[in-house]
């Protein structure tokens, strides 16, 4: 009977150590998924802080980074479209006075040029009194007794930089231009100050 109540004892400590160290281990077990629950919340807020302070940095840099290259692009465009505009109108002008000079050299092959030039040159009569030199184109050479006429002793020669027509008159130091030539250009010159074919600095049309 003794040997019996000593064996149930031992049988019952054997079955309580084995629930105690379930139990521990159950703990252990839970206590290791909490730790590692709270490790990966404290990694994942870490990562996202981290990653939240890149991204900032991140976007920061490429939004200022479009921003400047947007900045050099339209700066480009717009130089390029007032270039482009520029030519443009440069060859509109160019066409424009290029037809005016057409049509003006064939004035001065046609029957009324002689009335310009007397128109012209005959107010200058008492300017020159003292005798002067008549530049003119060298087909108006052969027009040489008429500008005799209009200014009294006269001397003709021919100046190749005059391309459509009328004269320059010299006396002394002082030149008297009436060229066509002269003419044309001057008025190029207002038609380019007043007409507003210009371009601002941004490259839109200025009025």
């Amino acid at each position: 009977m003794a040997t019996n109540k000593m064996s149930e004892p031992k049988a019952e400590s054997a079955q309580q150590y084995a629930d105690f160290e379930a139990s521990v281990m159950a703990a252990a077990e839970r206590k290791a998924r909490k730790i590692e629950a709270e490790t990966q919340r404290l990694c994942a807020a870490a990562r996202d802080e981290l990653l939240a302070g890149v991204t900032s940095d991140a976007v920061a840099e490429h939004r200022s980074k479009v921003k400047a290259d947007l900045r050099r692009a339209a700066a480009a465009a717009r130089q390029d479209n007032r270039r482009r505009l520029l030519v443009y109108r440069e060859q509109l002008v160019n066409g424009l006075f290029a037809e005016a000079a057409e049509n003006l050299t064939a004035f001065a092959d046609g029957p009324d040029y002689k009335a310009y030039l007397e128109r012209t040159l005959r107010p200058l009569a008492d300017k020159v009194s003292g005798g002067c030199t008549v530049l003119v184109r060298e087909k108006d050479l052969a027009l040489a007794p008429f500008f005799a006429t209009l200014l009294p002793g006269a001397q003709c020669r021919a100046d190749h930089t005059i391309r459509i027509g009328g004269a320059k008159v010299m006396a002394g130091r002082i030149l008297y231009d009436e060229t066509l030539d002269d003419a044309l250009s001057a008025v190029r010159g207002d038609f380019l100050a007043e007409c507003g074919l210009r371009v601002d600095e941004k490259g839109g049309e200025a009025e």
